[in-house]
Order: C-alpha cells, then structure tokens, then sequence
C-alpha cells in the first residue's frame, strides 16, 4: 500500500521495483473490471480471488439444491444433468492440477474444461472444480456410468484429424497413458501374430491329420470352447474391466485374488462334469455318426477339456493387464499357445491323443507368459478367499454375456449338427472359413474394440466429457480398418484357401478336394459379414460400460434366434454357404438395430459418421472391383505357386486403390498415415 497523498506508481514503475527487490510485490486492487484477456491460465480471473476464501468457509453449509445450481452456472450444464451426480460427487474445493493432500502434481484431476488448469499458489483456495478424486478413481458413492447424457454432442472433424491430445491424461493408477489408438495398434500387432500363427496351426490340422481325426477333435474341442466363451475370455474380461476400473489399488488386488479363488472352484467342478458327460456331448454335437466317429470324439473331449482352466486363469490375467492398459502381455499371449500348439503337431503328425494334448500345453503356455508382466507391474493375484464386495457388480455384468454366448454357443449346436449332415469334412471346412473370419474380427475389430472399451470403462467414469470422442473414433478406426479387409477377404476367398490349406501339395498330395472344395465355398461370403460384426463389437460394449445389460442381451439373442433360422433355411439350397450368407444377412440387421439403440442414448455424431462410412464403402468397392478385374486378367499357373501369386497381386492391388481412393475423398486416417511416414 502507498501512503496518503502519495502518487500511485504506474504499471512500469512497479515492474521496475519488482525487478530491483528481486520478488513480485502484491498489485493493489483495481476498482474496474478486469478484461477477458486477463484471465489466469487456469480459467479464473484476478478479481475471483478475493471470493475464494469467502466461499470456501459457506461452500459447506449450502444445501444440495444451491449446490447443483452453483455447478450449474459454475460448468454450463442442464440442471437434469447435474441432477444426476451424486452430492458427495460435487466435492467443494476439489484439488485441481495441484493436490494439497499429496503435495505433488496429480495428473489425473481434470476440469470440465478441455484443458488442465495450471497450478495455483497454495495461499489461494481455488473454486470447486468438477475432479475425481485424488486416487483417480470414482467416488465410490458415485454411479459407475458417470452421468448419462453430459457433454455429448458433435465432436468437429478437426477432433479425429488431429492425434486427440485431449486422450493423453493420466491414466490409471495415475501413470500417464498413451491414446486408445496406440492401445489398439499393440493389440492389433499381437492379434496379427496370433492370427498368422493360428492358421499354420490349422493349416498342420488339415495337412498333418486325416479328415476323420480332424472332424473328430474339431468336434471335441467345441465343448471346452463353449464355457471358454462362455465364462473366461468373453464374459469374464468384458465385465471385469468397467468395474475394476472404479476401485482403488488396494481393493483391485483383494477383487483380483477372489476370483482367482471363485475360478479355481469352478473350473474344478466343470472337468469333473466334463468327464462324466463327455459321450453325452459328443452324440449332442454330431448328428450324423458316419460322418464323425462319436466314440473318438468323447476320449477327445475328457482329454481337451484341461485347456479349460488355464484359459480361465489366463482371462483373468489378461482382464487385469487390460484395464491397466497394459497391452503388450495379454496380445501376444495367444502367440504362445499357436507355438506350442504347432511344434508338438509337428512332431507327432496324424496322431490324435498328442494333438489334443498339444492345444492343452499350449492353453498352459498362454498362461505363463502373462506372469512376468502381472509380477513386473505388481498385479499378481493371489488367493484372498473366494469373495469381495464388487464380485457383485462383476457377477451381474457377466450375466448378459452369459447369456448371450449361451446362445451363441446353442447356436454352435445347431451348426455342427447342420454341418455334420452335410458330408466327411464339412465340420473342418466351416472351421476354416470361421478362421479367416477371425483373422479378420480379431485383427480389425476385437483389439481395436477391447483398447477402446478400457479406454471408454475409464472415461464414463473420470472423463465423461470425453466419452462421445473415444466412441466415435474407435468407431472410424474400425470402419476404416474392417471395411477393406472384408472385401479383400470375399475377392481372394479362393487362392486364400489354396494358399493357407494346400501347400501339402507342393511336393505331394495336397488337400483332400472335398475339404478343399467346401473351404472355399463357406469362406467367400464371410468377407461381407467383417464389417457389421466389426462394429458390433465396439458398439456392444457401450451397454456394458453404461451398466445397461438387458439391452445387447436381447439384442443378441433375437439374432442368435434369426441366424439359426437362416441356417436352417438356406442349408437346403445353398449347402455350406448358406451358413456363412445366413452369418452375413444377421449380422447387417443386428449393426443396424444396435447403432440406433447406441445413437437413442448417447446421441453421438451419427450424421458425420455415415457421411465418413459411405466415402470408406466407396472407396472400398471400387477397390474390390479393380482388383477383381486385374485378377482376371493376370495369367499364372492353377498351382498353388499361382494361388500365391494372385493373392499377393490382389492384396497390392486392393490396397493402393484404397488408400489412393481415401485420399482423394479426404477420409483423415491417410492423412494421419501421411504424416507418420513423413517423421
């Protein structure tokens, strides 16, 4: 302060004397109103400081209803959405960049602003701030889905072109994280290798086993197929994440160890089940004996069926290293079991007991390569009884996919009996196609869908300005990726067959020609079924990270229901193919059904992304037609040196038309590829 009658220094002279003292000096208060462009970096203004200690000493005392309306006016929301926050959720005076309570920066606190404040001195208590927690983690008062409906809207193009740097925060436990896209990219890398290595592995099962040996196992392996799906790595990943994600270290490990405890029990049982049952499942899934032999099929079974348990333990392993998006582990980890798998079929070759045994080591070995990674980052489970209070909330997200693989997996039933009606071979045939149609999901769709859903899991709960965003970008990756691999998959069904299966022939006979024949014809249509169960994936798990259950239950189980009957109707005259069209007719209705559902309740840009899908259908048709005519053209040998041969042209072909295509019609993906190859 001056004294009276003393001229008040202007700005100049008191940076002058600031400068000579060697610390800032505190200004005097101004009577006007400080400008917009004098706001401090983290949103507030100079002449809000006066008010913060006065409202943090009457924050507390204000009623519920003056709460709400302060953040209403504080954030710019709907008071229907504010409605829907939990009081103890609107924590007065929350840490912002800064966390007094720790006394270091928390990189997990973030404003409803876009971008995090910067610090402030801790002499000023800030305004309250919409923050999670100091830990990062949900209140645990707090709904799991965040708050339906706040901050949705159309995200601008500008949003997908750029990297989304708005995704770089801290990530759980704190660590900084990298973007969902980078998630995605890793587990694309594992699922390739895991893909590739998956088809030797079947490529050994038709070249290295009669069709009756192969039938048989095929057969037998359905069974601890079934509760896999349906109890480990579908159901039990998918609902363990969203609610892992909620809770804090101490209880994520003590969550962890109890279902390894409630696994343990539960696998022990099902082998015993398994044992006792085997004959009744076998006569279950063939229909016609002569074509399969049931006896062989129900030893096979009681000898598979220990691949069960290792990969329930390895789902848990894996759902643990997933919602710590630590993806490196738990996508390469299958690499591993095709390993295993391939060197023991190669050794003993037509030998069905070691066959099977094979794919029980190599169930063990995708578990063992997970450990180092769980040790390293200390996320071992270990036993902890066979109970935690969020087992709960676990148990009731995996009744949906309970369900809906149950139905999955009766579907399954019913395709084996249709199959093994059909003749000797079919069973392996329908497999094989149903591989290529995994390579394609589990490269383009699956990893890039489980990055996103970790990513989504934790922005419904600490950043759900930030959901619509990750939705619609892990919605664009998908299409951009799957879109052209179905394509490519339904031009070239026929040389990828040749290639993949009969290479035998190489040096002797090849393939038997009624595998062979039937591979081909139940691989081409699936191609156009990538794309519609590609974006069923991503779109599924918005239900399961909102909590909303009953919804893709239903969903699923309606058209489980149709492709069933579409199976049944179209065998007759279409034979095997009319499998993969009934496959491909339900798919396209279900995507259809489920992304108006997903559209009615987070009113995402649907508008934007249909203007995106109709320029990546269209670049990838003309692709698929360019590639089908210079493929008709090229002249090579009908060996398996010239099915080689056409599937390497095409895949050139096919890929340079569509990203040329792309480029012209601006989707932002070849930009960003643009400047990756241009660093």
């Amino acid at each position: 302060m001056t004294d009276v009658g003393e001229r008040a220094p202007d700005d100049n002279e008191r940076r002058d004397r600031e400068r000579r003292d060697g610390e800032p000096r505190d200004e005097e208060p101004r009577d006007e109103e400080p400008r917009d462009e004098e706001r401090r970096d983290d949103g507030s203004r100079d002449g809000d400081r006066h008010d913060a200690a006065e409202n943090a000493r009457t924050e507390n005392d204000l009623p519920d209803a003056d709460w709400r309306e302060r953040w209403r006016s504080t954030i710019d929301l709907d008071p229907d959405d504010i409605a829907t926050l939990a009081p103890e959720a609107l924590t007065p005076g929350a840490p912002t960049a800064a966390d007094p309570a720790q006394g270091a920066p928390n990189p997990d606190a973030r404003s409803p602003a876009t971008s995090p404040p910067a610090t402030s001195p801790p002499a000023t208590s800030p305004p309250a701030t919409l923050a999670p927690p100091t830990s990062g983690r949900a209140h645990p008062s707090a709904p799991l889905t965040g708050y339906p409906g706040a901050f949705v809207g159309t995200v601008p193009d500008t949003a997908h072109d750029a990297d989304h740097d708005a995704l770089f925060g801290g990530g759980p436990q704190g660590r900084e994280r990298r973007s969902s896209a980078h998630g995605a990219l890793i587990m694309m890398g594992g699922t390739l290798a895991s893909r590739v290595t998956g088809l030797v592995r079947n490529s050994l099962l038709n070249a290295l086993f009669s069709k009756e040996i192969s039938d048989a196992f095929i057969t037998a392996f359905k069974v601890p197929n079934l509760f896999r799906e349906l109890l480990a790595e579908g159901a039990l990943t998918n609902s363990f994440i969203p609610v892992y994600a909620t809770l804090e270290p101490a209880e994520q490990k003590r969550l962890s160890g109890a279902l390894l405890g409630m696994l343990t029990l539960v696998n022990g049982l099902l082998m015993l089940l398994a044992y006792v049952t085997a004959p009744l499942l076998a006569r279950l899934l063939i229909a016609d004996p002569a074509n399969v032999d049931v006896t062989l099929t129900a030893h096979l079974v009681r000898i598979v069926f220990p691949f069960l348990p290792a990969i329930y333990f390895s789902a848990l392993a894996m759902g643990i290293l997933q919602a710590e998006e630590r993806f490196v582990a738990p996508a390469w980890a299958p690499v591993a079991l095709n390993v295993v798998t391939v060197a023991l079929m190669a050794l003993f070759p037509g030998q069905a007991i070691l066959l099977t045994l094979a794919h029980v080591l190599g169930g063990v070995a995708q578990l063992v390569v997970q450990i180092p990674a769980l040790v390293r980052h200390k996320l071992l489970p270990r036993l902890a009884g066979l109970w935690h209070p969020a087992m709960g909330s676990v148990m009731l997200l995996m009744l949906p996919f309970a369900f809906t693989t149950g139905g999955r997996q009766v579907l399954n039933v019913v395709a084996s009996n249709v199959v093994t009606d059909i003749a000797a071979g079919a069973q392996t045939a329908f497999y094989n196609a149903d591989l290529f149609l995994s390579l394609a999901l589990g490269l383009f769709s699956i990893s890039p869908a489980l990055a996103y859903y970790s990513r989504l899991a934790d922005n419904a709960v600490r950043e759900p300005h930030a959901f619509n965003d990750t939705l619609e970008q892990g919605m664009r990756f998908i299409t951009f990726l799957s879109v052209p691999a179905g394509l490519a998959l339904t031009v070239m069904a026929t040389p990828a067959v040749e290639v993949i299966f009969n290479w035998k022939s190489l040096y002797g006979p090849g393939l038997d020609a009624a595998r062979l024949t039937l591979s081909m014809a139940a691989t081409a249509p699936l191609g156009l079924a990538v794309f519609p169960l590609g974006m069923f994936n991503l779109l599924v798990r918005v239900f399961y990270v909102r909590q909303r259950v009953v919804t893709p239950v239903v969903v699923v189980l309606v058209f489980l229901t149709l492709q069933g009957a579409l199976y049944l109707l179209l065998v007759g005259p279409y034979g095997i193919a009319g499998l993969s069209w009934g496959t491909v007719i339900a798919s396209w209705i279900q995507l259809g059904v489920l992304t108006a559902l997903v559209y009615g309740r987070e009113r995402f840009a649907l508008g934007a992304y249909l203007r995106y899908l109709a320029r990546v259908w269209l670049a990838g048709l003309v692709a698929a037609v360019v590639t089908v005519l210079a493929l008709g053209g090229a002249t090579g040998q009908a060996s398996w040196t010239g099915a080689l041969e056409r599937v390497a042209l095409g895949s050139v072909v096919l890929v340079v038309v569509y990203v040329a295509l792309g480029a012209l019609l601006g989707l932002p993906e070849i930009r960003r590829l643009r400047r990756f190859l241009r660093r």
